[in-house]
């Protein structure tokens, strides 16, 4: 994954637009796939414990979808915790649509899948304050992002919206 940073989004202005979303009613933190298995395509399984979506009925379909993996240099309870704090960082971001959040209870490895409404948002996340921040949280040369058109068949696995708004 190239980082550019060029391209990054200012942090306090993102992070205050997504507390502003997080009081709304924009999004859901909906339990109904919390436990559930998500198995990628190199055969590793993960359980989703946090699940985001986006309400908004009117935004474009789903086109990106951008997945990282890592080992957190923390505990894996200070990890989940912690990813609360950075919940506001992606939800004021253009484009977010959903997140899953994944912890493979085997190795602690974690992984995220989000959906965006275009490839270029899911980039522009990945190049963020929040991503730099998880990458300095990893075990160094255990963080992984990769980016993936809808159609993708990579792009299928532990989906959210799919296209729709779930």
């Amino acid at each position: 994954m190239n980082v550019d940073h060029t391209i990054s989004p200012r942090a306090l202005p993102t992070y205050l637009r997504g507390i502003g979303l997080l009081l709304s009613d924009a999004y859901r933190f909906p339990r109904n796939r919390i436990h559930e298995t998500v198995v990628i395509e190199d055969g590793r399984k993960f359980r989703i414990f946090k699940n985001a979506v986006r309400m908004d009925a009117g935004m474009p379909p789903v086109q990106g979808v951008f997945r990282v993996w890592f080992h957190s240099n923390t505990s894996a309870k200070f990890t989940m915790f912690y990813a609360n704090f950075m919940i506001p960082f992606f939800l004021g971001m253009q484009g977010f649509r959903s997140k899953l959040w994944l912890i493979n209870d085997e190795t602690g490895d974690f992984g995220g899948i989000y959906e965006w409404t275009a490839l270029a948002d899911a980039e522009r996340y990945a190049n963020s304050f929040a991503m730099r921040l998880s990458r300095m949280r990893s075990v160094p040369g255990s963080f992984f992002g990769e980016f993936f058109s809808v159609d993708d068949p990579r792009a299928k696995a532990g989906r959210t919206a799919q296209g729709n708004n779930a």
